[in-house]
């Protein structure tokens, strides 16, 4: 998840199911919000729960603007 923020600049927010379900399956949460250049900024182990961060939008313009990554994208 991390190399996917990186790689697009942007954040990222995972939401990792967590418990136990129909027919035995178990899930382990691990819910994460990681910043655009790869940072964790908040994240949740195995159980139930809200993750709140603050989103600096200014940084992140900022960073954009040192690696335009998405003016370089292709179109297919």
């Amino acid at each position: 998840m991390q190399v996917r923020a990186i790689e697009s600049l942007v954040y990222v927010v995972a939401a990792g199911q967590c418990g136990e379900h129909a027919g035995g399956r178990k899930t382990y949460g691990h819910s994460i919000v990681i910043g655009p250049w790869g940072e964790i900024l908040g994240e949740l182990d195995a159980s139930p729960g809200i993750v709140c961060v603050d989103l600096d939008m200014i940084r992140l313009e900022q960073l954009r603007e040192k690696f335009p990554v998405v003016k370089h994208r292709r179109e297919l």
